[in-house]
């Protein structure tokens, strides 16, 4: 059978089990008001990744990168959903939170479910985490919650149904779309109704059936110009030499490329030239770097690593985050490196944004406020690193930070720059050790 068929076949029956639901929605009118968001109403992006940050593939940690470095507007909130908070942005009903737990929904149509909970109970906007952006799309412009989905300008597929009229992975709207509404609503009476999916693309489907029988829903899809013509281009070249003229071509009308997690991704070609790939990632890593203010002193980053390792220790907690705020990307720096079975746990002020490379970097990334207050999950560390923490910390987190450190820790590392905490630290640590490397000055004191 071909695949004409099997697309006629598929949307004949979803068309006639959504029959009645299809009536009950032809007697809805849609609401034309429009809303513009700004800082105090913002728009909510939503993206997934299931595993959370900390469990991001390379690829997925760039695009991820990318998004949030577009996107970052007083108008817009960004949220990452995962297993850990899905269920305080949406309502998803029992039976169908019972059947993904069971497997007999995959966790692909599981996130059909959340995107459009999310879309039908809050509005904003969708966008698969495995889009790689290069613009926010809006530019300087306000962005209303009107109703806008990507489509293409020509059919790329003949063999699908949405033929690029629409894409169910980035669209928005307010939380009165008709069109939320009646997918969330569908996709719910289909599990209710079946215990397997009767096509990998039932979401399209879905729209397919709201598409031919409501007219506002046509309306809203055809009124939405196409855009992003070179979309799907950018993968075909990921394994390939760069060529910056033509990544500056695709760019011409094209913000949003969609790439894979897929597929395996090289740094460079069997001729020992630069990926696509390689090149677009370590852009992603420089913008990190400028983001992050980064520590510049040789000297700290040697004390750092040589007294890690030096010490030997089975834990390390990192006041501030040291390895971010030096702008390394792996546990490595300065031909040095942290060993894989180190457990290292960063605490992070509130100022500071955490990258999703960390995540990676970093067994346990904490608040320094949550960790002050739950000083317990630390108990064994060997070794507080505390270097250039200057500013950093506000009120009295360094006198608390201190004070976890001579308790509970067996040493901690800082520098002779604050005076009173070095005197607090001397009060209670009765072994010490001065090291000069340099012009600057470090303690080295033990704890207990």
């Amino acid at each position: 059978m071909d695949n004409i068929n099997v697309i006629e076949l598929v949307y004949s029956y979803m068309n006639t089990f959504l029959n009645k639901m299809t009536q009950q929605y032809k007697e809805k009118v849609q609401s034309e008001e429009v809303c513009v968001y700004n800082k105090t109403k913002k728009m909510p992006l939503w993206i997934m990744w299931w595993q959370g940050e900390k469990h991001m593939p390379e690829i997925i940690q760039m695009c991820y990168h990318s998004i949030q470095k577009n996107f970052d507007r007083e108008d817009i909130q960004i949220h990452l959903i995962t297993q850990e908070n899905v269920f305080e942005y949406v309502d998803i009903p029992l039976y169908i939170v019972n059947k993904f737990q069971s497997g007999e929904i995959s966790l692909t149509h599981f996130s059909d479910i959340i995107r459009f909970g999310l879309l039908s109970q809050n509005g904003g906007m969708w966008m698969d985490i495995t889009y790689y952006v290069t613009d926010s799309l809006f530019g300087t412009a306000e962005i209303s919650d009107e109703f806008w989905t990507h489509k293409m300008k020509d059919v790329l597929w003949e063999g699908t149904v949405d033929k690029n009229r629409w894409s169910i992975n980035l669209h928005k709207g307010n939380s009165h779309t008709l069109l939320f509404h009646y997918i969330y609503e569908a996709l719910l009476f289909y599990w209710e109704r079946h215990d397997k999916v009767l096509n990998y693309y039932i979401l399209d489907y879905i729209v397919a059936v709201a598409y031919e029988n409501l007219p506002y829903v046509r309306a809203q899809i055809d009124g939405c110009a196409p855009s992003n013509e070179a979309m799907f281009e950018l993968r075909n070249y990921m394994n390939t030499v760069y060529q910056e003229a033509l990544y500056q071509k695709l760019c011409e009308n094209t913000q949003f490329f969609k790439l894979s997690y897929k597929v395996d991704y090289f740094e460079s070609t069997e001729d020992e030239k630069d990926t696509f790939y390689h090149v677009l990632r370590n852009r992603e890593l420089q913008d990190v770097r400028k983001e992050m203010d980064c520590i510049t002193d040789g000297t700290d980053v040697y004390i750092y690593f040589e007294l890690i390792r030096q010490l030997q220790p089975n834990s390390v907690l990192d006041a501030g985050m040291f390895l971010q705020r030096i702008g390394a990307v792996s546990r490595q720096a300065m031909n040095c490196e942290i060993a894989s079975d180190i457990q290292l746990v960063g605490i992070h002020t509130k100022q500071q944004k955490v990258f999703p490379v960390y995540h990676q970097i970093y067994n346990e990334i904490i608040e320094i406020d949550s960790f002050l207050q739950q000083k317990e999950i630390s108990k064994s560390v060997d070794v507080v690193m505390a270097l250039s923490l200057q500013g950093r910390l506000q009120g009295t987190q360094e006198q608390q930070l201190v004070d976890y450190a001579v308790t509970h820790a067996r040493c901690i590392v800082i520098d002779m720059d604050n005076a009173q905490l070095i005197h607090r630290i001397q009060q209670h640590c009765t072994q010490q050790q001065s090291l000069q490397v340099d012009s600057k000055q470090y303690l080295l004191a033990y704890c207990g």
